[in-house]
């Protein structure tokens, strides 16, 4: 899809390799990002929401590197993919969004779907705050000094 061809050309530019893992991952942040008005789309509107779904994840990657331990850069995928989509819909969906009518109407729309994003934002943090803390007090997540100095990669 749009998601895997921009992180592969993206990874090969900077890298100078090909980069199958940001591609599988661009794909799947394209996907998440189309979701939202799958129905909804013309196709050549799906493929630019799949596009940015691509550059989103490649943005959010970089943004997930400086505060998150994130191996599979599920972060970025979902996190990435998923914000895009939320503002995606309201502003490309076929003949009702704000890109076909400019209005007052449209304008809110979008805000309100920003405002639910937030709300998910909020939600997951309080959610992932209580089941990590409730794990932290439990010390279930403690790996000997040892095997974390080595790596915890097999």
């Amino acid at each position: 899809t749009a998601g895997c061809g921009t992180t592969l050309i993206t990874s090969r530019i900077y890298k100078g390799s090909w980069d199958v893992l940001a591609g599988i991952n661009g794909f799947m942040a394209g996907q998440i990002s189309v979701a939202a008005g799958v129905f909804y789309y013309y196709p050549g509107v799906a493929f630019c929401v799949g596009v940015i779904g691509g550059l989103s994840y490649l943005i959010w990657l970089q943004f997930s590197k400086i505060i998150i331990d994130d191996p599979l850069k599920s972060f970025a995928v979902h996190f990435g993919g998923g914000l895009w989509g939320i503002f995606s819909a309201p502003l490309m969906i076929r003949d009702d969004s704000l890109f076909y009518d400019l209005s007052y109407y449209r304008l809110q729309i979008v805000g309100w779907n920003a405002i639910g994003a937030l709300v998910i934002i909020l939600w997951t943090f309080v959610c992932f705050l209580l089941l990590f803390g409730l794990l932290r007090l439990l010390k279930v997540l403690n790996v000997p000094e040892d095997a974390a100095r080595q790596g915890l990669d097999m």
